[in-house]
């Protein structure tokens, strides 16, 4: 089960528009977007996503390999070039009342401490249209 967050509330995405988990993919909102995606099911250990541009021949894929990544964020805005996908560690607003508690993700660093996140980007053909 894939769900997003949408206004601070997790929803399964199954057939609705932010479903883009077919092999073709879907086509981004004519309206600005911001959806973080969680329970990701990783395939061979990493969260794997991809954007392309068939017009322009080019696609880039996005591996998560890092095991504490349990997110992705979509962004678009309306009547502009560009889009934004990334993964990252935590919930939107990870301190938000919406959690009512849950583990958001978030990672907390002692001083001097450290972490390491770990993404693979990989250009390939996009699917034919």
């Amino acid at each position: 089960m894939l769900v997003a967050t949408i206004r601070g509330e997790l929803r399964e995405v199954a057939n609705t528009p932010n479903d883009y988990r077919s092999a073709s993919g879907g086509l981004l909102p004519n309206a600005s977007t911001s959806v973080n995606f969680s329970k990701i099911q990783r395939t061979a250990g990493s969260i794997d996503a991809w954007l392309s541009d068939p017009k322009a021949n080019y696609a880039i894929r996005v591996r998560g390999l890092s095991p504490q990544i349990q997110t992705l964020h979509l962004w678009s805005a309306k009547d502009d070039t560009f889009c934004a996908i990334e993964e990252q560690y935590n919930f939107m607003d990870p301190f938000g009342p919406q959690w009512k508690g849950m583990d958001t993700g978030l990672v907390t660093l002692k001083p001097g401490a450290a972490t390491e996140w770990h993404v693979r980007l990989e250009l390939f053909d996009p699917p034919a249209a």
